[in-house]
């Protein structure tokens, strides 16, 4: 919070009242009350100009200084971090040089993806994401006001409905039967939860409502189940059986959960004795998460499917091909590697493939979001001249990655691109790109020399930390040169 008379933001020092605070710069003594506070947007901005912008990619510690600051403002504090949590703050970076318009219209359809993910109004997610927004300098006219904040709880998202919570669970798992919706997390990583047979009055299982569940190994759904929201099972890896109702409007046919209205793939039993999954044909899409911790080997993509979600692959230790139907319009498959139908995107190569090489197609364009994420039998890689774009998070944790070179038409890194790939060692960066992402090369702790050369623009927050033997080599850039200097990252020209 600030202080009222020297107004320099400070901590919190509590003295004879649960509510009055003594500024240390000033020795000011306050209450805490509404005429003190200042709005979020400008405590974020703030807290960016003392911290830096990389703080918000860092939750766990905003969050300890926002309990500092601004222990009274609980709701707004909640749902920063909830959006944070929702990968908000990498998707707001990319917006810088776009126009209030486009800032506006990126920030609306964000918006409205966390309000589903998330289960609140998509009011409330505007107001965070613009209060973020406008810490990091993406400054948007026509902003949210302060009063959009009356409309932030927990679960918003269909407010008739009485919904279980986590703070009902008195005894045993035990659902009331007057309760017709399990809210959003509300069994989170509940370790004693193996087996839950929902009643007859559940109509909707919430977002994220059994995450990380990881004992939980068999679930049954009722008749009138209507909806389930994003990532419901997340986490689940114990996840073995499946039963339905014979009149729900879900299925599970070979293993996997099917939502017969919508015709998407909401998540696949995890069976130890299944190594290979076929999508039913007329399935259309496979939702996000929909096989995270699964044991498949292989997955094979039905001709009818039009949409994979983000992360629908993520976290499937052991695949190792990915197939496709011939006819299938959208994707398709080479040597197991999952591109899309034109071959110029490379959206998943398989973590488990015991190949230490992979060599691009030479119609590969872009390296997609996530990748080659957690291939860790990944030694080197071999890109071809046509490579433009290396997606956020593509290479994440290869931490068996030794050495590349990017090619010469690349033009984008992106977000933790390459973010704890702790077997590289050196990397010249090629002369076309442009933009390298915030924690590109994060975390890459054996990391000792990175060439920079003059096309670079733009270095994202934190993309060289935790490299502690890093020195970078500059080559006619002096906005690198200014970035090292403001981060005291050792380097030379």
């Amino acid at each position: 919070m600030r202080c009222p008379k020297c107004r320099k933001i400070t901590g919190v020092l509590f003295t004879d009242s649960e509510n009055k605070y003594k500024c240390p710069f000033c020795s000011e003594k306050f209450v805490s009350n509404g005429n003190d506070k200042e709005s979020m947007a400008e405590l974020l901005k703030q807290l960016a100009d003392d911290y830096g912008k990389e703080l918000f990619l860092n939750t766990a510690r905003i969050n300890a200084i926002l309990m500092d600051y601004v222990p009274d403002k609980r709701k707004e504090r909640k749902l920063i971090l909830n959006i944070m949590r929702e990968n908000a703050v990498n998707e707001l970076i990319r917006l810088y040089g776009k126009s209030d318009g486009e800032t506006l219209f990126e920030i609306k359809k964000i918006s409205h993806r966390i309000a589903e993910d998330i289960c609140i109004t998509e009011s409330a997610s505007e107001y965070a994401l613009m209060s973020v927004a406008y810490a990091l300098g993406l400054v948007v006219s026509g902003g949210l006001p302060d009063s959009f904040m009356n409309t932030v709880s927990e679960t918003q998202a269909e407010p008739q409905k009485k919904v279980f919570t986590k703070k009902m669970k008195i005894s045993g798992n035990e659902i009331d039967r007057s309760c017709n919706a399990v809210g959003f997390r509300a069994y989170s990583a509940d370790k004693n939860l193996t087996e839950i047979i929902l009643p007859e009055t559940v109509t909707a299982i919430y977002p994220k409502a059994f995450i990380n569940c990881i004992n939980l190994k068999k679930i049954y759904l009722p008749s009138e189940l209507k909806s389930i929201g994003t990532c419901a099972f997340e986490g689940c890896s114990s996840l073995e059986i499946i039963n339905v109702h014979e009149n729900c409007g879900y299925i599970v046919k070979d293993g996997i959960l099917l939502d017969k209205r919508t015709k998407s793939a909401v998540r696949a039993e995890n069976s130890r004795n299944r190594q290979k999954y076929i999508i039913p044909e007329n399935t259309e899409r496979i939702c996000r998460k929909a096989f995270d911790y699964n044991n498949a080997e292989t997955i094979k993509l039905p001709r009818s499917l039009k949409i994979i979600e983000p992360d629908a692959f993520y976290m499937t230790p052991c695949l190792k091909y990915i197939e496709t139907d011939s006819g299938n319009r959208n994707f398709s498959s080479y040597e197991g590697v999952l591109h899309n139908r034109r071959g110029n995107i490379l959206l998943k190569y398989p973590p488990s493939v015991a190949d230490a090489g992979y060599y691009f197609e030479d119609r590969v364009e872009e390296a997609g979001y996530r990748a080659f994420s957690c291939a860790v039998n990944l030694k080197t890689v071999t890109f071809t001249g046509n490579l433009r774009k290396i997606g956020d998070k593509a290479f994440e944790y290869c931490t068996g990655l030794e050495r590349f070179m990017f090619p010469m038409n690349l033009v984008s890194i992106g977000n933790y691109a390459f973010y704890r790939c702790e077997s590289l060692e050196n990397i010249i960066i090629s002369r076309k790109v442009t933009e390298i992402g915030s924690l590109a090369f994060a975390g890459c702790v054996n990391l000792k020399n990175v060439t920079i050369g003059e096309s670079v623009k733009y270095i994202g927050e934190g993309a060289f930390n935790d490299c502690p033997n890093l020195e970078i080599t500059i080559r006619n850039n002096s906005y690198a040169e200014m970035y090292c200097k403001s981060r005291n990252i050792k380097y030379k020209l």
